[in-house]
């Protein structure tokens, strides 16, 4: 038989396409009897060449084939599993090659005989990524992990994890730097803070623990025993301005020298604090009282949730006083703060207590005449989040999203919404309406400045509530006022622009002129306190 042509075999197997010498040769579609089609190039009976392959269960092959098995380059794709492209050899991923799972996670590097197996690279649907050597499908060797949250390590690792000699950096750009065992520091190693804090001696779990010395971001120094990731045990301890102290730690806390002296760490203030947030809290939300029915009155909400900083802190306790003594809302008020110096005074500032806080004044606010006036003041991302952190603590930032359904949750319907924070511009757009007033630091691809921890107030802060404020007739021309000052003070230092943002609805500046314009109430004025020109 020459040509093309037709076979059909007594098993149920059948051929339609070239021939030559009697034999299924050249460009041709074979059936077999389990269901399978192969369109391509055949030799002599056999698939060879280019050819695809498509299973009954729906998977498929494409590419190159040798003697009817899958060999060279090409892609297979797997039904509800994976999709692989890349070399193959005996119908197994054997040499270079890419393979994406269902799943969303994904391989690229080196395979053999089926199993990832070289160099590669790894990635997870949740975003962690595996740089290095594989084996048998398995992460083991030397490699990078870079985590979804953004810490990293570098060094020796097995089954996936640090194990062996490393670096590991984590997402506030703290360093572990020695011996992995099972993904944490064990044995003798080296922590260095990125806050200044550093750490030589043993580890077990990833904590200090056993001898070593602790050299702290305020310059105090501690050589002796540790345990839990702190001072336990003997040691000796020189404070920055040389007082020197040797006796018994537990737990952080120097028990016994030369009397009886304690010293609490910072840590153990957030502890105790801990236990006392939830009656604190609810303390803060007690003191609100009911509005008035006959006026239009202003409550406010003021959020310091960035811990680390005490200029966030420093610019709220300028607001409670300043809007105290101008508006005379310090009953129809809460301020949240993660600043270590307030922890008896301020409820700490989480997404849970912001959404508590929003609950409790819209519960004591007349909801169709009161404005709601919420500042926050911290770190913002380009994410459009808004950081929240308190150093111990894990804490979820705030991004747009949240914060809009919060306050749509809460039922306010009028609403001055000021943030203080880098791109807080790209928060606009999920809060600005017709009853809403949003201004912003910043735009939403812009940084801001003045997050110094020595300083009173950030660029914005400082230019709005303690410069423009007491000089304008109201929010707006006060945010006009304070846009002049910032591009003043930002082209003297040679600083890109901030670009603050500004963005409202007319019924929002309609409310806000009624409630400026009613009759001074006792302890109201708005400009209460005079302008402070130099910075």
């Amino acid at each position: 038989m020459q040509g093309n042509g037709r076979l059909t075999t007594p098993y149920g197997f059948r051929y339609q396409g070239e021939f030559a010498q009697g034999q299924p040769h050249g460009r041709g579609t074979m059936e077999f009897t389990d269901g399978a089609i192969y369109i391509g190039a055949v030799e002599q009976g056999n698939m060879q060449g280019q050819g695809t392959l498509t299973y009954a269960n729906g998977n498929l092959y494409e590419g190159e084939f040798k003697l009817n098995v899958q060999d060279g380059s090409g892609t297979w794709i797997v039904q509800n599993n994976h999709t692989y492209r890349g070399q193959l050899k005996n119908a197994l991923y054997h040499g270079r090659g890419d393979i994406t799972y269902t799943t969303g996670d994904r391989y690229t590097g080196q395979f053999h005989e089926g199993s990832y197996h070289g160099a590669g690279r790894f990635v997870t649907a949740l975003g962690d990524a595996y740089d290095g050597e594989f084996s048998n499908n398995v992460f083991s060797g030397k490699g990078v992990i870079t985590s979804a949250d953004g810490s990293t390590y570098v060094g020796e690792v097995k089954d996936w994890m640090a194990h062996g000699n490393g670096i590991k950096t984590d997402p506030e750009g703290n360093q572990y730097i020695g011996q992995f065992a099972n993904g944490m520091l064990q044995g003798e190693g080296e922590y260095v803070g990125a806050d200044g804090e550093r750490y030589q001696g043993h580890f077990e779990y990833g904590q200090y623990s056993g001898a070593g010395e602790l050299w702290t971001a305020a310059g105090d120094h501690y050589r002796g025993e540790f345990a839990y990731g702190t001072q336990h045990g003997t040691g000796e301890w020189v404070s920055a301005q040389g007082e020197r102290y040797q006796g018994q730690w537990r737990r952080g806390q120097l028990i016994s020298a030369q009397g009886d002296i304690t010293i609490h760490k910072p840590e153990s203030i957030v502890e105790h604090a801990l236990y006392q947030q939830v009656p604190m809290l609810e303390a803060a939300l007690a003191k609100v009282t009911a509005g008035r029915d006959d006026r239009i009155e202003l409550f406010t909400l003021a959020i310091a949730p960035y811990g680390s900083e005490e200029v966030f802190n420093r610019e709220i306790n300028y607001i409670e006083q300043d809007f105290h003594a101008r508006f005379g809302n310090g009953e129809h008020s809460i301020f949240l703060s993660n600043s270590r110096r307030t922890l008896d005074q301020h409820p700490l500032a989480t997404l849970t207590s912001v959404e508590k806080s929003l609950s409790t004044l819209a519960g004591h606010m007349n909801p169709g005449e009161d404005i709601l006036f919420l500042y926050i003041s911290s770190h913002g991302s380009p994410d459009k989040t808004i950081a929240f952190e308190q150093p111990g603590l894990a804490m979820e930032d705030l991004s747009a999203q949240a914060l809009s359904t919060m306050l749509e949750q809460s039922g306010i319907k009028w609403r001055v919404i000021v943030l203080s924070a880098c791109y807080s511009g790209g928060f606009i757009d999920a809060l600005q309406n017709d009853h809403t007033l949003v201004i912003t630091a910043a735009a939403a691809d812009k940084p801001s400045f003045g997050c110094a921890d020595n300083n009173d107030f950030t660029y914005f802060g400082e230019a709005y509530f303690k410069e423009a404020l007491p000089r304008s007739t109201g929010f707006v021309e006060a945010f006009s006022v304070a846009e002049s000052i910032i591009k003043d003070w930002e082209a003297r230092e040679q600083k890109d622009h901030s670009h603050p943002q500004i963005a409202h609805g007319n019924a929002i500046l309609e409310q806000l002129e009624k409630w400026r314009a009613q009759p001074a109430a006792s302890g109201q004025s708005l400009s209460a306190l005079p302008a402070i020109t130099d910075r």
